[in-house]
């Protein structure tokens, strides 16, 4: 299980800057099953970095997959693309000092 995490982890750093796409990061989640995919796509997620593999430190709230804290996940879906960058900027930041 930890390996899965690693990998899922190792996906967040390769964040590209994609000129097409409406923010300015985009996370792979070509590891993803089709079922997760469209699952997160209903959530409203699917452009975030979650996996959809929560595991919560008790102490923080941030996913030790993804980097979100609870309340950043939640806001993600409901926010425009500049509260987005603003999340993601925020998380990659975080996993970087790992």
């Amino acid at each position: 299980m930890e390996i899965l995490f690693q990998k899922l982890r190792s996906l967040l750093y390769r964040v590209l800057k994609i000129k097409d796409y409406d923010m300015k990061y985009h996370f792979d989640k070509s590891m993803l099953s089709d079922f997760l995919v469209e699952k997160q796509k209903a959530k409203g997620t699917f452009d975030s970095p979650c996996m959809s593999i929560c595991d919560y430190d008790q102490e923080t709230s941030q996913c030790q997959t993804c980097g979100l804290i609870k309340d950043e996940k939640k806001l993600w879906k409901i926010s425009d693309t500049p509260v987005k960058e603003k999340i993601a900027q925020a998380v990659i930041e975080r996993i970087s000092k790992k």
